[in-house]
């Protein structure tokens, strides 16, 4: 069933990610299109010239990733993923402007070597990223502020969902911790690989093989975790365990990559951004093996049925929607009055 906002605020931070979704992707676009057109006909596949396209898809990827997120959270009231997009708006802002610093080096770079052809147009680079830095800071204040008046309407689905239990609570939340956590991890672990794929250059043979075939991998393990953990299966669980420590020690590994004095000049030019990438998508990696643990402790205590009962949560839903407009039927009544 398509959503509809049916408050106030829902409406204010909808509206508020429209518009900061499409001004920044106007800017990315911008800016993607200033250095390509100014790039030399003979440049080499260099990780120079790689690094500013994977930098603004990145963004782009980000702010679209973003606005699913905020529509999925306003559609299931969740509590726990409206705290989790004001961490990732916060994300995206610094990812925002460590960006600005980058892009300028990387085009000094290309212009040193003759790989980029001087321009005035090129100059204004700087001034959009800042701008995009702005916007996306101001984005992140008014989620921030909008979630403290939204947090109090889903927190009371919640507790008719789970009947004011506040043991069933405590299990319920732990619950949409764990697969919140796996939202965001798909886009910081894709963002990671995506921009090591594209960045290095000569890396070739095995590893690369292995790289590659490693991003399906994690995705699948991704996906059946929130199937099993639904299901309250314990033996699907513990596998999803090994998988997941397999992958933070191979996620380990390859950052470690970047730091090899064999390795290092291939990613230089956006280890940095690499770097931030790599601490959250490690963070995140340990914490969902954390609360993966805690919610299997959870199996069997009668949590199973309230997060597979859509009907029940979706009735839930339809009768606070209808006391929400019968509140505001009633205080519309009584200011006439």
């Amino acid at each position: 069933m398509f959503y509809r906002p049916n408050s106030m605020w829902s409406w204010t931070l909808l509206a508020a990610n429209v518009i900061e979704t499409g001004t920044v992707l106007t800017i990315e676009a911008l800016i993607f299109t200033e250095v390509q057109l100014h790039l030399t006909l003979n440049v080499l596949a260099t990780p120079e010239s790689k690094t500013i396209p994977s930098f603004l898809t990145l963004l782009i990827f980000g702010f679209i990733y973003q606005a699913l997120l905020l529509y999925d959270t306003l559609a299931q009231r969740n509590t726990i993923q409206l705290i989790g997009l004001c961490i990732f708006a916060a994300c995206l802002f610094i990812y925002a402007v460590l960006q600005i610093d980058e892009v300028e080096k990387v085009i000094l770079v290309l212009l040193s070597f003759h790989r980029l052809i001087p321009a005035s147009d090129v100059y204004f680079i700087r001034p959009l990223s800042i701008a995009n830095a702005v916007l996306t800071g101001l984005y992140t204040t008014t989620i921030a502020l909008v979630s403290f008046k939204l947090y109090s309407e889903f927190q009371w689905t919640i507790y008719r969902l789970l009947n004011a239990d506040l043991k069933m609570q405590q299990r319920y939340f732990t619950f949409k911790i764990y697969v919140t956590l796996l939202k965001f991890d798909v886009f910081f672990f894709l963002g990671f690989m995506i921009q090591f794929l594209a960045i290095a250059v000569g890396d070739g043979g095995a590893e690369s093989a292995l790289t590659i075939a490693y991003i399906p991998f994690i995705v699948m393990t991704l996906s059946v975790s929130t199937w099993f953990m639904r299901r309250e299966n314990t033996t699907g669980m513990l596998v999803v365990l090994c998988l997941h420590l397999a992958s933070f020690a191979f996620f380990i590994f390859k950052f470690a990559r970047m730091y090899q004095p064999s390795h290092a000049p291939d990613y230089l030019p956006a280890r940095k951004i690499l770097t931030y990438f790599g601490v959250i998508t490690l963070l995140l990696s340990f914490l969902i093996i954390v609360v993966a643990v805690k919610c299997i402790a959870n199996f069997n205590k009668g949590l199973k049925i309230h997060i597979n009962s859509n009907r029940l949560a979706r009735g839930l839903l339809e009768d606070y929607e209808m006391e929400m407009s019968e509140s505001r039927n009633l205080t519309s009544v009584q200011r006439e009055e």
